[in-house]
C-alpha cells in the first residue's frame, strides 16, 4: 500500500520509531534502515516500559503519541481494513484512510464486497485474474454471525478451543463496545475509529496488547497441530507475540515453544524468486502436521532489513459452511475480530494476495499466500 508516501512494514520493528528518536530515515519510504534499530526498539521496550501501551499486531502502525506498534503485514488498498495505512496527525507512521480507495458505493454489490484487483502491474500477475473478488465480513458482534461461525469452527476443531476464541472474541468486543463494528455479516468493509478503540483497550486492559493473527489462529488449530520435537527455533520477530502470551497467560510452555517453532522467521538466500521460496517455506512447514478439515492460510513476507528471512506476516483459518468459506482472523492486536466470507478457497488467496501484495521492500520477493504448508498463491 502506497499512501501519502509511506507504507506499514512487517518486520519485526516499529517504523517511525527511530525518527521519533531522530535518527535518520532512508530506503523505502516508512522503513527504516538503521543498523541495530530492533536492538534499540527492544531495549527502550523494556526500560521504559512501554511494551503494553497501544502495541499492534498483524496490521498495524503507530498512532500519534503511542508507543511502538511492531509486527505483521497491514491491509492493503482493497482489503477489508482500508484504515491501516499512515494517517493523519502529522506523524508519517500514523493510520490513514486509504485516499486512492474506491468509494463505498462502487465497491459493494447488493449483497457483496467487491474487491478488485487493481493492484496488478500487468496481465498475470497476482489479483490480475478473473472478475473482482467479492465477500462479506462480520467482526462476530451479533447472535447469528457468531452462532455461523462457531459452528462451522466446530464442526473440523474441538469444541473447547472454538469455544475459548469465541470468549476472547467477546471479551475484545464487550471492551471496546463494539466501536465501529459490524452487525452481522455486510458488504461493506468496516472503517474503525483506532483512536477510541485504542482507549478503551488500554483504559481496561492496561499493558496487555491482546492478540494478533498468529496467537489466534494458533489457539484455534494448537490441538490438532502436530508439532516436531522442540528444536531451535528463530523468533527474532516473535517478541511482541511473546510479551502477550506471557502477559495474558495464553498458552502452557509446551504450546508457547510449538508457536514459536511454527512462525519462526526462515533463513534464505536472497532472490525474488518466490516459488523458490515457497519451497524453503514448505521445507519448514513441513515438519509440522496441519489439521485434516481446517486450512491455516498465511501470508509470508520477506524480510530483509537484516538478513534475509521468511517471515508469517499474516494468518487465519479458513472453513467451510453452507456452500461458502470462511476465513476467521484477528486482523492485529489493536483491530477487531473479523471473519470474512467467500464464494471459494481461491477467492481469500486472492483477496489477500491483493491486500498485502506491496509489502516487498527493494530487492525482495513479494508476499505470497499458502495453505497448511504448500504454495497457493500465485501459481
Amino acid at each position: 500500500m502506497k499512501n501519502a508516501g509511506t507504507r506499514r512494514w512487517q518486520s519485526g520493528f516499529a517504523p517511525g520509531f527511530a525518527p521519533a528518536l531522530g535518527m535518520p530515515v532512508a530506503g523505502t519510504p516508512g522503513r527504516v534502515r538503521l543498523v541495530g534499530v530492533r536492538l534499540v526498539v527492544l531495549a527502550l521496550i523494556g526500560v521504559l516500559g512501554l511494551s503494553g501501551v497501544g502495541l499492534s499486531g498483524c496490521t498495524s502502525s503507530i498512532p500519534a503519541g503511542s508507543a511502538a506498534r511492531i509486527h505483521e503485514a497491514p491491509s492493503g488498498k482493497n482489503g477489508v481494513n482500508p484504515g491501516m495505512a499512515p494517517h493523519e496527525k502529522g506523524d508519517p507512521t500514523n493510520r490513514k484512510t486509504d485516499q486512492n480507495r474506491k468509494p463505498e458505493s462502487n465497491q459493494a454489490s447488493e449483497n457483496e464486497t467487491d474487491m478488485s484487483a487493481s493492484h496488478a502491474d500487468k496481465p498475470g500477475e497476482p489479483g490480475s485474474k478473473g472478475a473482482p473478488v467479492k465477500y462479506q465480513v462480520s467482526n462476530l458482534a451479533d447472535a447469528a454471525s457468531r452462532a455461523e461461525t462457531a459452528a462451522a469452527l466446530k464442526a473440523v476443531l474441538p469444541e473447547p478451543d472454538v469455544d475459548q476464541f469465541l470468549a476472547m472474541v467477546k471479551d475484545y468486543n464487550d471492551t471496546i463496545q463494539n466501536t465501529s463494528l459490524t452487525s452481522g455479516f455486510t458488504p461493506i468493509a468496516p472503517q474503525y475509529d483506532l483512536d477510541k478503540i485504542d482507549k478503551l483497550w488500554q483504559g481496561a486492559k492496561g499493558k496487555f496488547i491482546g492478540v494478533d493473527c498468529r496467537i489466534s489462529t494458533f489457539g484455534l488449530v494448537k490441538s490438532q497441530l502436530k508439532t516436531p520435537p522442540a528444536g531451535s527455533a528463530d523468533a527474532a520477530l516473535l517478541f511482541q507475540d511473546l510479551e502477550a502470551i506471557q502477559t495474558g497467560k495464553l498458552f502452557n510452555a509446551a504450546d508457547t515453544q510449538h508457536f514459536k517453532q511454527l512462525f519462526s522467521r526462515v533463513k534464505i538466500t536472497k532472490t525474488t524468486d518466490v516459488k523458490a521460496h515457497a519451497a524453503k517455506m514448505a521445507s519448514h512447514l513441513k515438519a509440522f502436521t496441519f489439521p485434516a478439515r481446517a486450512r491455516v492460510v498465511t501470508v509470508v513476507i520477506n524480510d530483509n532489513l537484516d538478513g534475509n528471512y521468511l517471515f508469517v506476516g499474516h494468518a487465519g483459518v479458513l472453513v467451510s459452511t453452507r456452500g461458502k468459506w470462511l476465513f476467521v482472523e484477528k486482523v492485529s492486536f489493536q483491530e477487531p475480530y473479523q471473519v470474512l466470507k467467500f464464494d471459494s478457497p481461491q477467492d481469500c488467496y486472492r483477496y489477500l494476495t491483493d491486500k498485502y501484495r506491496d509489502y516487498a521492500d527493494d530487492g525482495a520477493a513479494k508476499p505470497f499466500v499458502m495453505e497448511n504448508g504448500r504454495l497457493v498463491y500465485p501459481q
